[in-house]
């Protein structure tokens, strides 16, 4: 096997470094899709947010039917609750586009 590797050129090779995002143990991350926040509190001094999903079902009389279910559960310092929100501020003024009249880069 070592043979038949050597001299081949490497297509992966992701070392972690000190504060920096390591590839590999992002590699497992999960990508959450949701509507809704619902909920939010704090318990045991971190803060608390569900995210929930709206799905479609055909009922048993053949009509569609919708309701939501919990896809994640959130929790956080209050360090990353203020990281999370500039992290949304800032996707919701690239989301919502240049306001009109506004120069755009």
């Amino acid at each position: 096997m070592a043979d038949e590797l050597a001299g081949q050129t490497s297509v992966e090779t992701m070392p972690s470094k000190a504060d920096t995002m390591s590839a590999l143990g992002s590699a497992q991350a999960p990508f959450i899709v949701f509507n809704t926040a619902p909920a939010f509190g704090t318990t045991g001094g971190l803060g608390c947010v569900t995210l929930t999903a709206a799905r479609l079902m055909v009922t048993e009389s053949g009509q569609i039917a919708r309701d939501h279910v919990a896809v994640a559960h959130l929790r956080m310092t209050l360090t990353g609750a203020v990281s999370l929100r500039d992290a949304l501020n800032g996707l919701i003024n690239i989301m919502a586009g240049p306001t009109p009249g506004e120069k755009t880069n």
